[in-house]
């Protein structure tokens, strides 16, 4: 154990006593950082701007407690779009049928993320399963969510992977990720573009409050037409006056994240792990356990209810209730939390 954290992440070690890895850098546990070859994550960055998903994000209506899309793209991929509360107009835009999320499935597996985790995700001869991946979209966040991803009992069986798209954001002061450390202070993780962070249960973890920076004008008046169920009349007047016209979203490039969950392929964990995987983020999903270690997709629990039209009423989890923030913007600010107040486990909100 302790020679594969180390050769993911020198930071990192093996701590008998507590069953978990610690990061020294991030002075915290269940929590990786490591190169990702930038060529791929073009990759999906051409995936990303192909499907016109900026403009998929921007229709998303955040003022209800959930918004939704199904995204037939011109080049031929599907995707869902979802957006569901919190302080943020976060959206999840996940591989929506078998050969987007086989593009997907290919970067995965390019990035050689199944044998770099597989000795963390520990089952021997299990293999690592990738069961959802997605695009994590975004252009304000006004609170913390404080959340963890995974039940502790999960440990590191399950794990999630976030990386920016473009190199911009870690140019933006504030809008990156913060994270509670060993001694539950509130820390900021500047997202690097070819970076990625991993992190499995107990990484406690929010969006920092900010915004994504503008458009130029010109571009604005371009994201304009292409967001029709945010039609703004143009006004005569300078392009100036016409971009102060636009909504506030349209008139930011909202940040970018390509996002996987992935960890055991053995049936038994799946039931601990699948109170995040089969939330509330994906309408179709890749379970573990398949024969030949297939990747096929089938429609998640919320897929389910979406097909039988009662989706909107299970909008209330079992964490929704638990909401809180640590009421502090600054990344060294301690917070009072204590962990049954934390949103707990996660809805996968970055």
């Amino acid at each position: 154990m302790e020679a594969a954290a180390i050769s993911v992440d020198y930071s990192c070690h093996y701590v008998e006593s507590t069953q978990s890895y610690h990061n020294d850098r991030l002075r915290a546990r269940n929590v990786w950082c490591i190169n990702v070859d930038t060529s791929l994550v073009a990759e999906a960055a051409e995936l990303f701007e192909r499907a016109d998903l900026r403009s998929c994000h921007a229709r998303l209506d955040v003022t209800k407690k959930s918004s939704r899309e199904e995204v037939q793209c011109r080049s031929g991929e599907r995707f869902f779009a979802h957006h569901a509360g919190w302080h943020s107009d976060v959206a999840w835009i996940s591989a929506d049928d078998q050969p987007t999320h086989d593009t997907f499935h290919s970067l995965f597996e390019r990035m050689g993320l199944a044998g770099k985790f597989g000795p963390i995700v520990g089952d021997a001869g299990g293999g690592v399963h990738l069961y959802s991946a997605f695009f994590v979209v975004r252009t304000t966040c006004s609170k913390t969510d404080m959340h963890v991803d995974y039940e502790n009992e999960v440990e590191t069986r399950a794990l999630t992977l976030m990386t920016p798209l473009y190199t911009e954001y870690s140019e933006v002061e504030d809008f990156q990720l913060v994270y509670l450390d060993d001694e539950a202070k509130l820390r900021r993780y500047r997202y690097e573009l070819g970076e990625a962070i991993v992190f499995g249960a107990g990484f406690t973890h929010s969006t920092e409050p900010g915004t994504a920076t503008a458009f130029e004008s010109r571009q604005a008046e371009a994201a304009e037409a292409e967001v029709a169920m945010e039609e703004t009349s143009v006004v005569a007047g300078t392009d100036s006056d016409r971009w102060l016209r636009l909504p506030s979203r349209t008139r930011r490039r909202a940040h970018a994240y390509l996002c996987f969950t992935f960890g055991s392929d053995l049936d038994e964990h799946w039931a601990l792990i699948s109170r995040t995987v089969d939330g509330q983020q994906s309408r179709q999903i890749s379970r573990p356990a398949q024969p030949n270690r297939g990747q096929s997709l089938s429609l998640s629990t919320l897929g389910l209810r979406i097909e039988a039209g009662t989706a909107d009423e299970h909008l209330n989890t079992p964490y929704a209730s638990m909401r809180a923030s640590t009421g502090a913007d600054e990344p060294q600010q301690r917070t009072g939390q204590s962990r049954s107040q934390r949103r707990y486990p996660r809805g996968m909100l970055k």
